[in-house]
């Protein structure tokens, strides 16, 4: 709902800024000042509506916070999982390689 309404306000504001410099340069010719007014008073209202919408719907609680602090705990949980496991396969194929050299040793050293 926040994202509908900052929208609502950002396309607002565009429409001011827009409206009054397209009014400035005459274009297009059937944008008048009277018109351009009409409408900056609809979305103007309408934006101060949802502007005081914005303002009165509740802000961050510490549920809200807790939760996300939970999801990034699982997160990282997650992350040191994959992490031992990716350790774990690193070790074993590192002693793979060095019997490996050993007995390549032991084999050109033999020849």
């Amino acid at each position: 709902m926040r994202n509908f309404i900052k929208t609502v306000v950002l396309l607002a504001l565009v429409y001011f800024l827009g409206g009054l410099i397209l009014v400035q340069l005459n274009w297009p010719p059937s944008f008048t000042d009277e018109i351009y007014l009409k409408f900056a008073a609809i979305f103007g209202g309408i934006a101060s509506v949802f502007g005081l919408l914005g303002l009165a719907l509740p802000g961050i609680t510490t549920k809200d916070l807790q939760e996300v602090e939970l999801g990034s705990l699982r997160k990282i949980a997650d992350l040191a999982e994959k992490m031992q496991t990716a350790n774990k396969k690193y070790s074993k194929r590192s002693g793979e390689i060095n019997k490996l050299t050993l007995q390549s040793q032991v084999l050109n050293g033999s020849r």
